[in-house]
């Protein structure tokens, strides 16, 4: 019969055992006392371990603290005391969890559920921000204790170390702050940059990307100027040394609100690597013909670094014009006609197509189609989906261009079977928006479609609405019937459809099949499809 193990042999099994799990992957404590502990603790929000780093700012703030029953019995109403004074003056600390606090930067928490042998649990979730004045790269010890009904589990060192950043911004945003702007007229962004480091900077790096409505009023000799993506942009090298601790300001110069301004705004950054700076320079660039951009130290000290990216908006005082586009056709009963109806932005300003975080998220314009009774759609554009029923769509700007330019045209093109020349009646387009268009005259448009000049009662269509071009569908012929007699398409030659009348810049001529929407590309200008897409800060860069 074996001899079982004597009680001296478990309790030195137990940090073997310990030390087995983590071996195998467990995650490891942080320096406990001497002796051997029931109780052991780890900090970390992704990664648990003897230690954890605090950025300066936001990002990885919060570490949860976990506690671990590494002894081989279970444990009950276990208090943890967490003891934080070495992080004074230079980390605030808030304890998310409902603990005590005995005194200044001591928390207190009990736990009141049995834990057993190998169970973890949270012991806090604490907030850690970094207080003006701290020194980066400052490092410190938590001293965690437990204890259950009098007797001691043992107490672990757990070591936060603040990040050493080297740049990071402290100051953005825009002057004047939010008041409308007239076109023409000029904001300017704020830029500044605490050298959160202990090493000095030798070379720093700015780079800024506008929306399309926005120019720069003044250049740096020190700066390259172009567009990114077909939005303006600047891309700057400072060579300048930066002290460890030290702020600086940096002026961008005044940007230049253009007649098509809405509401506009600009994202940038402040970095110190170089092969990124090499990556941001601006496609067909110039160099800036003014004085060179340099780096003012700031008298009032560094702030506590806080945003991510330089960024800043502006809002315009101005206006735009949606116009609904429809169209007038003729055909005979069975023709396929083409109905060329469309969006056009009359300006003066150019707006965004979304306001979501992914294209096609809150659009700021929707148009809405119902095709005229007595017609079938036999084609719908790709960027039109049924609305509830085969008569009523739903359509949108292209996904792929960001913005609706002033002057641009966006056609839908529905091809049309007449089915039952007896039941036509107008069909419609319109257009709804925001605010900033001030004329809704025009925001909505007849879609007629006759035969032999005749709606489905045997009256004419009366003028209105704005009206557009229509054209027999190419390739198809269209067969003669009477009455309500539905023929279908056949093949051979090919039919045309007259234009019929319309109101409005882009009425029908009556001249078969010339889409408005070929004259209106002539005035449509190139946007930019890409969100601003900045790299993000290189952690390794700034180490």
């Amino acid at each position: 019969m074996p001899r079982p193990l004597s009680r001296t042999a478990i309790r030195a099994a137990v940090p073997a055992l310990a030390a087995g799990l983590v071996a195998l992957g467990a995650a490891a404590p942080g320096r406990a006392a001497e002796g051997d502990p029931a109780m052991t603790f780890t900090i970390g929000q992704y990664k648990e371990g003897p230690s954890t780093e605090v950025e300066p700012f936001g990002e990885f703030s919060e570490q949860p603290i976990q506690g671990h029953n590494v002894s081989g019995r279970t444990l009950k109403n276990v208090k943890v005391t967490m003891d934080l004074t070495a992080l004074k003056g230079q980390l605030a600390v808030t304890n998310q969890s409902l603990c005590t606090q005995p005194r200044e930067l001591v928390e207190a928490c009990t736990y009141g559920e049995a834990l057993k042998p190998g169970d973890s649990y949270g012991v806090a979730a604490l907030v850690f921000e970094v207080l003006p004045g701290a020194r980066p790269g400052f490092s410190g010890e938590i001293s965690v204790s437990a204890e259950a009904q009098g007797v001691s589990l043992g107490t672990t060192k757990l070591t936060v170390t603040m990040a050493d950043k080297s740049v990071l911004i402290d100051r953005t945003g825009q002057v004047p702050p939010g008041d409308p702007v007239k076109p023409g007229g000029t904001v300017r962004p704020l830029a500044g940059f605490t050298n959160f480091s202990s090493r000095p900077v030798r070379d720093v790096y700015v780079r800024l990307r506008l929306t399309p409505s926005l120019s720069f009023a003044r250049e740096y000799s020190n700066c390259e100027y172009g567009l990114d993506d077909k939005h303006p942009a600047m891309s700057c090298h400072i060579a300048q040394n930066v002290e460890p601790g030290a702020a600086y300001d940096l002026d961008l110069g005044p940007l230049r609100l253009t007649d098509s301004a809405l509401s506009e705004s600009w994202y940038g950054d402040i970095f110190v690597d170089e092969s990124a700076y090499e990556r941001s320079k601006p496609t067909s660039s110039h160099r800036g013909s003014g004085p060179e951009l340099t780096a003012v130290p700031r008298a009032s000290g560094p702030t506590i670094p806080g945003h991510a990216l330089l960024s800043g908006s502006v809002v315009a005082d101005n206006t735009l014009d949606f116009e609904a586009v429809g169209a007038t056709l003729d055909g005979k009963a069975g023709q396929v006609v083409t109905a060329h109806l469309g969006a056009r932005n009359k300006g003066p300003a150019t707006i965004k197509n979304w306001t979501g975080s992914e294209p096609g998220d809150e659009p700021t314009s929707e148009v809405r189609v119902v095709t005229p009774p007595g017609t079938t759609v036999m084609k719908a554009p790709a960027n039109c989906r049924e609305d509830g029923s085969s008569e009523r769509y739903y359509c949108w700007e292209p996904e792929a261009e960001d913005y609706f330019l002033a002057g641009k045209l966006t056609p839908f093109d529905f091809d049309l079977r007449i089915d039952k020349p007896s039941a036509l009646a107008p069909g419609k387009i319109t257009l709804s928006h925001g605010k900033e268009d001030l004329n809704k005259k025009n925001d909505i448009a007849p879609i007629i479609v006759t035969v032999d000049g005749k709606l489905g009662d045997g009256s004419a269509p009366s003028a209105g609405g704005t009206g557009g071009t229509g054209s027999a569908a190419g390739g198809a012929t269209a067969t003669p019937g009477t009455g309500d007699s539905s023929a279908s398409p056949g093949t051979g030659g090919s039919g045309t459809a007259s234009g019929g009348t319309g109101t409005g810049s882009m009425a029908a001529t009556g001249a078969g099949a010339l889409p408005w929407y070929a004259a209106g590309a002539g005035v449509a200008l190139a946007v930019g499809a890409g969100l601003f897409t900045l790299a993000r800060r290189r952690r390794t860069a700034r180490a």
